[in-house]
């Protein structure tokens, strides 16, 4: 404000922010929480981390950590993904998983031995006349000198392969397509034999890391672990951090295994509105990548209603025809709180529909309120949205019932924060994230606190717009005679 004890003749001119009339920025921020390796790391497990590539994740987490590979899918599925990451350590109780491939015979001709790792293909070399040992042996090798951004170890024994998960607990499990290594031999003479990965056990909890990430907002967290202590945990923190309080909304995503009698349950144990868990069942890629991918497709989307459905998993491998999911098993999903994904146009995998595992009220009964995951999302884009705004037109304002001639310019009446309200959601109604706000504007209201001087308290009703998920149709077969 310009002094009133100016006497020197002259016009002075000061420059001040004006009101906001604006949304907020719709970029949605992503985070992973995911263990680490304990050599070949940069970032010490807790520390949040931004990167901005995946060789960048390779560097601060260890190249084939759970925590890089994660990072890898989720920059193929979104180049310009914001990512950050807070890694664990491998539980110290925590076992490894590891798989077999024994190899048999003596190659008739020249050919070629490939082996699956996840969705990744190493390919070797084999000419007329190598052993099994040499087959194993050159695999081996193959991994170890050009592969080092693989989940897992080689290791040879005669002709035996073994390979090893890089990281301790049950992630490892599921390295395989059905936990089985895929391998094709095109040799004649040669034939190979897998067995599945196991023993992997002892996951580290996450408390910490969620700790570490309380005081910042993440729209988006993904976690490698499909399990209800992790669920709890995630779902938890969510809870905590979105509410009327902290106001960090944000969602949670993991993808879990099996088949469809494994995991048609799995979501009635989370029903939580922020909590969305994702399933395609007999692809190699691990599910705890398709996790990190899952977010990252809600991260592209230009903004927070829109939905995801027929968007591509990018780098997860179509399952076989056989273990594709029919119509009435993703239809149970749906009514299960499971967001199914299936192949669709071009032998890709697709999302069906995104939704979050909230599927029941605390009563019991059924609600779909918040079956979309983007219906919470839209919720807390208008909530950001109402906040920043009040922040930007009423800081240091007093707060009177109605305004008087001649006052100055820092009086805000009740009035004036209804009309701010219903201008802000009539800015998203533009934007395509609210329905019929004219027709809920008179009961948008706002009024003084009897009991709290200073305190304003609004309503603002708001119809989130739905997707058009269903066409119904009816054929009618006319004639003209």
């Amino acid at each position: 404000m310009i002094s009133d004890s100016i006497r020197r003749p002259g016009s002075y001119s000061e420059i001040v922010k004006g009101a906001a009339g604006g949304l907020p920025s719709m970029r949605q921020e992503m985070l992973i929480i995911a263990p680490r390796l304990a050599e070949g790391a940069a970032v010490p497990a807790g520390v949040v981390t931004q990167v901005f590539s995946a060789q960048a994740a390779a560097d601060a987490w260890g190249a084939g950590s759970v925590m890089h590979r994660m990072a890898l899918a989720a920059f193929r599925q979104y180049g310009q993904v914001s990512l950050t990451g807070c890694a664990v350590d491998d539980s110290q109780q925590g076992t490894a998983a590891s798989a077999t491939v024994t190899f048999t015979g003596t190659a008739s001709v020249t050919g070629q031995v490939s082996l699956w790792v996840g969705a990744d293909r190493v390919t070797v070399r084999v000419d007329k006349g190598d052993a099994a040992t040499a087959v194993a042996a050159r695999l081996a090798g193959e991994i170890t000198a050009n592969f080092p951004n693989l989940p897992v170890n080689a290791t040879v024994s005669g002709w035996v392969l073994t390979l090893t998960a890089k990281n301790k607990g049950t992630t490892g499990n599921y390295l395989g397509q059905k936990g089985l290594p895929v391998v094709s031999v095109d040799v004649g003479g040669v034939s190979a034999t897998v067995t599945a990965f196991a023993g992997g056990a002892g996951d580290p909890a996450i408390d910490g890391a969620l700790a570490s990430v309380a005081g910042r907002r993440y729209h988006l967290i993904a976690i490698p672990w499909a399990t209800a202590d992790a669920a709890a945990a995630l779902s938890e923190h969510l809870t905590e951090v979105s509410n009327e309080i902290n106001q960090l909304g944000g969602r949670g995503f993991m993808f879990v295994d099996g088949n469809f009698a494994q995991v048609s349950t799995f979501a009635a144990g989370v029903n939580d509105k922020r909590m969305c868990v994702g399933y395609i069942y007999g692809s190699k890629r691990p599910q705890f990548e398709n996790a990190a991918a899952f977010a990252a497709m809600q991260a592209a989307e230009p903004a927070p209603w829109l939905a995801t459905n027929d968007k591509e998993l990018v780098g997860c491998d179509a399952p076989a025809v056989p273990d594709r999911a029919n119509w009435n098993e993703i239809n149970t999903l749906l009514w299960q709180g499971i967001a199914p994904f299936a192949v669709g146009a071009g032998d890709r995998v697709r999302c069906v529909r995104a939704i979050s595992t909230y599927i029941k009220a605390d009563s019991g009964a059924e609600d779909d309120t918040f079956l979309d995951s983007f219906k919470i999302a839209t919720a807390d884009y208008v909530r950001e949205a109402v906040r920043l705004r009040h922040l930007n037109d009423f800081p240091n304002k007093v707060l009177r019932d109605n305004h008087v001639d001649g006052e100055p310019s820092n009086v805000v009446t009740p009035a004036d924060v209804r009309s701010t309200n219903l201008d802000v959601c009539r800015r998203i109604e533009r934007e395509g994230g609210l329905n019929n706000v004219n027709f809920f504007a008179d009961k948008f209201t706002s009024v003084r606190n009897p009991n709290v001087p200073g305190r304003v308290d609004s309503e603002i009703p708001i119809d989130i717009v739905d997707a058009a998920h269903i066409m119904a149709n009816t054929i009618i077969i006319s004639s003209t005679l």
